[in-house]
């Protein structure tokens, strides 16, 4: 890529955009731009660039005049450095015409972007016939029928383009790169004229073609050795009467440049508009010849007759927007109609984007998969591609462009030309609005659409947003209507608007409350509180929150919660709640909490409560007296914060959380705790979790029973009990031990009479031994066991207990069925008493040489429950005693029971939520057909949920 300095003289606002396009955007070569806006600062520069852009007119030139400062410049470039490439780049209205600017010794002559409206010039009347100049005038301002009429006003120029620019960037290439081949002397005028885009022919002073260059060949279609030799007549279209070539003739024959916009017409008969400038060739101030310069403006032409159809569809839609009061659906319709008339586009729709789908709101035109309500998905719509782009899409021939030929919108809907804005309500894509046909469009069709289709797009977004605006008002209005709340605006002190709910809360109509002043609902009092402290911070912080008293209108008063809020201006938003039974109710409630607390503060016991971070959220008078400080300094602190030791805050903190996480209440006995005076209490504790209200939070209740004196005399009672049994237990092994040794002497001598009676002695003895193993067990489970149930597996249970029983009376029989459940059961290490009793009870009672006991266990269906089985061989039990064998009787000739063991089995049984109960003994040591006797035990346990 070849790379070009360029120094740019021209003025100020033409300097950036050239620069930075050849800088930044051509790829015709590397550009290093200069620019200065006085021609005196450029001259010094010329030995620094390889080419000079000449801007036309320069500063302080008279616009449309002969351009004298510009040509005076081009002869000084020349004189200082004839060797530097100069190319001239000529506004509209520069006074330089080609011919002037190639015998000043330029390079090439390139026109700048039509940026400003222009006139057109006409000459002097002066007698000459159209047959000498085949050209055709026409203006901006078309008839009905888009024909091009006489008329010469002014024609709004188009916006420069980058096509132009890059024109620019190859003639400065080409301009420099056959220079460093050259010597110093300069190209000839025809050479230069080649490299003219535009059209340009000489003619002779009668008009017969001499010259014409490259570009006359390629707008108008004629070759150029045809042409050479004939009138410009060839290209006459006949729109032009007679008068017109008159004035033409007039003025270049007076030595006066013709600029003006024709129809001509093309070889093939195609008609195109040019911008035609004649200049006569003065020599010795006679005209000699002229040169004629055409521009092909056809594109521009039409697209300014789309820009005023643009307009006029623009008016009409606004007359339409606003001249109709009917629901949006209607007037999307309605601007649709108006719309796709005035564009010549048939079909056009509005849509809705939701969720990866398009539906359509409104439709016009015929269209098999565009009506009104349909839906497709996104992917496979022309809107995809729009909510995407923040100007209009434009196709204009999707068929012949490759992006748009194999999409799949066009697959769908076999739409050619497509013009797309995006509809944004309250800044958020809604949809489309959307204008299509079957058939291609010229490209400059879409372009000038897409403002009008882009200002529509913008009406439907605000008129969407003006009918959402409407609703929410109309919803907000209905709300404050039926809202339970009173709400009223007030202007400055003047009610402007209340709700019905508001008049109730003072028992006024609303009628008699609208246009007077809120004082008249508040005493003198109220009054000065609003406005030296309500009303100051309103003012601060844009709203206020707080309670009042209000006068009804019948003289009573209500206790109301108001809430101000400032809007625009001096207006205000009043918001009341009658309070008075929401009060009311505070106070009974208020009320019951302090005779509650009465109660609480009454209470001997301990009672308190701690949330889950271990804070105390409850305490009454009783833990004060006892932790020596006020409740207030015991509420909000933890037990590290009040108790004296960490003895005793582990103590009171332990199983807390576990009681939390389970919510179910635990018993907990013989807690110590030191008080306030240095003594050591023991408190028997429930502990029961419960939610706090108003909060949700966790928290454990304590209910703590001071036990010292209690636990001080059943401890003394119980060492009391243990030294009774001791001493009873060793005199029964005393008499035991003597009786056994009489009853061996006896059976020795052969009184067998009298060793019956010593035989009895003996077994009352061990009855009796038994009994103080009994009463031991019985004492611990009434009056020392604290703890709660626990899991126990039951076949190691019953297998040794089987074992020990067995060991103890070798003269009885004991099986155990097996397998044994693998289950654990709820109870304690009691158990073993239990089963040991039973066995033992089974063994003694029986009347039988060789006592035999049957023991089996079974789980149930549900796998919650196992029943334990013990029958014997025994003499059984009536069955009007059955029900009273576990009573605790003393064991006796009147008494139903059969003694303390079985007391203690119904005892630890009911403790574990169990059932014991007995039945006929099983016949499987009998035979079939005999009488059922002995007993049949059964235990019933539940199993843990996790054996």
């Amino acid at each position: 890529m070849a790379s070009l300095r360029v120094l740019y003289v021209d003025e100020e606002s033409a300097l950036e955009p050239v620069r930075r396009y050849l800088e930044e955007e051509t790829e015709a070569a590397e550009f290093d731009v200069q620019t200065v806006t006085r021609p005196e600062h450029a001259l010094p520069a010329l030995e620094e660039v390889d080419c000079l852009l000449c801007g036309a007119p320069l500063p302080d030139s008279k616009r449309g005049e002969a351009d004298a400062p510009t040509l005076a410049f081009l002869e000084r470039v020349r004189e200082r450095d004839s060797s530097v490439p100069t190319v001239v780049f000529a506004g509209e209205e520069a006074g330089v015409t080609v011919t002037a600017a190639f015998e000043a010794g330029v390079t090439d002559y390139v026109r700048k972007p039509e940026t400003e409206p222009r006139r057109t010039a006409v000459g002097n009347d002066r007698q000459r016939t159209d047959q000498d100049v085949g050209v055709n005038s026409v203006s901006s301002t078309t008839g009905s029928d888009s024909r091009p009429t006489a008329a010469t006003n002014t024609v709004e120029a188009l916006p420069a383009t980058s096509q132009q620019y890059e024109l620019l960037a190859h003639r400065l290439v080409a301009g420099v790169q056959p220079h460093g081949e050259r010597d110093s002397s300069q190209p000839t005028a025809e050479a230069a004229i080649d490299h003219v885009a535009d059209a340009v022919f000489i003619t002779d002073i009668d008009g017969t073609i001499e010259y014409a260059n490259a570009a006359f060949e390629r707008i108008t279609g004629y070759d150029v050795d045809d042409a050479v030799g004939k009138n410009p007549r060839i290209l006459k279209s006949g729109e032009q009467d007679q008068t017109y070539y008159e004035r033409l003739w007039d003025a270049i024959l007076d030595g006066e440049v013709w600029e003006e916009e024709v129809v001509n017409e093309r070889q093939s008969g195609e008609r195109y508009y040019a911008h035609q400038t004649i200049s006569p060739i003065v020599n010795d101030g006679a005209v000699e010849k002229f040169v004629a310069v055409q521009r092909d403006v056809t594109d521009r032409q039409r697209l300014e007759a789309e820009i005023e159809r643009s307009a006029e569809t623009l008016s009409q839609l606004h007359d339409s927007a606003f001249g109709l009061d009917q629901p949006i659906e209607s007037k999307l319709e309605r601007l649709l109609e108006t719309v796709t008339e005035s564009l010549d586009l048939p079909i056009g729709y509005v849509t809705r984007i939701d969720d990866g789908t398009q539906e359509v709101i409104a439709a016009v035109g015929e269209h098999e998969t565009i009506e009104t309500g349909a839906t497709d998905p996104l992917e496979r719509t022309y809107c995809r591609r729009t909510i995407d782009a923040d100007e209009p899409v434009v196709v204009t021939d999707a068929e012949a462009d490759p992006e748009w030929g194999a999409d799949a919108a066009f697959d769908r809907f076999g739409l050619s030309c497509y013009i797309g804005a995006r509809v944004l309500v309250d800044d958020e894509v809604f949809g489309t609005v959307c204008f299509a046909d079957s058939e291609p469009r010229q490209p400059h069709v879409g372009r000038v659409q897409q403002s009008t289709v882009k200002a529509l797009a913008q009406w439907v977004g605000r008129e969407l947003e003006r009918r959402r605006y409407e609703q929410d008002l109309e919803l907000q209005s209905a709300a404050m209507e039926a809202s339970m709340d009173g709400i009223a605006i007030l202007d400055g002190d003047e009610y402007v608007y209340m709700n019905q709910a508001h008049a109730d809360v003072f028992g006024y109509d609303v009628d008699d409350l609208i246009g007077t002043t809120w004082h008249q609902l508040y005493d003198t009092e109220e009054i000065e509180r609003f406005e030296h402290e309500v009303f100051p911070q309103l003012v601060d912080d844009g709203e206020w929150r707080g309670e009042t008293v209000a006068q009804k209108c019948d003289g009573g008063s209500v206790q109301q919660e108001v809430t101000l809020s400032l809007l625009d201006g001096d207006k205000l938003i009043c918001t009341t709640r009658d309070i008075s039974e929401r009060k009311a109710r505070e106070r009974e409630l208020e009320l019951a909490r302090t005779q509650l607390r009465q109660v609480i503060d009454l209470v001997p016991d301990l009672i308190f409560a701690k949330n889950r971070d271990g804070e105390y959220v409850l305490a009454n008078e009783t833990v004060a007296t006892v932790y020596g400080r006020p409740v207030d300094e015991i509420v909000g602190r933890t037990d590290a914060e009040v108790l004296p030791s960490e003895a005793d805050v582990a103590s009171l903190s332990a199983d807390d959380e576990a009681v939390g996480e389970s919510m179910e209440a635990t018993h907990v006995s013989d807690v110590e705790l030191t008080a306030a005076d240095g003594s050591t209490r023991v408190l028997e504790t429930t502990k029961i979790p419960f939610e706090v209200a108003g909060t949700g939070e966790i928290a454990v209740l304590w209910y703590s029973r001071d036990i010292t004196e209690v636990k001080t005399q059943r401890d003394r009672l119980d060492l009391l009990n243990q030294v009774v049994r001791h001493d009873v237990r060793n005199d029964l092994q005393v008499v035991h031990g003597r009786a056994q040794l009489l009853a061996d002497r006896l059976e020795r001598e052969g009184l067998s009479d009298v060793a019956v009676h010593v035989s009895e002695v003996l077994e009352a003895a061990e009855e009796a031994i038994e009994l103080t193993k009994t009463a031991r067990d019985l004492t611990e489970t009434m009056l020392e066991r604290t703890d709660g149930p626990e899991q126990i597996p039951l076949e190691p249970l019953l297998s040794s207990e089987v074992d020990s029983v067995s060991s103890r009376y070798g003269d009885a029989r004991i099986d155990l069925e097996r397998p044994v459940p693998d289950v654990t059961v709820i109870a304690d290490e009691m158990l073993e008493s239990v089963v040991e009793n039973l066995l033992v009870n089974a063994i003694v009672h029986n009347d039988s040489s060789r006592p035999r006991v049957a023991v089996s266990a079974a789980v149930d269906d549900d796998r919650e429950w196992v029943e334990l089985r013990i029958a014997d061989d025994g003499p059984g039990i009536p069955d009007d005693r059955k029900e009273d064998v576990f009573g605790k009787d003393e064991k006796g000739l009147e008494s139903p029971g059969t003694g303390l063991g079985l007391y203690l089995v119904r005892t630890l049984i009911d403790q574990y939520g169990g059932e014991v109960w007995i039945e006929d003994r099983d016949r499987r040591f009998q035979g079939e057909d005999a009488a059922p006797e002995g007993s049949l035990v059964v235990v019933r346990l539940r199993i843990a949920a996790d054996g």
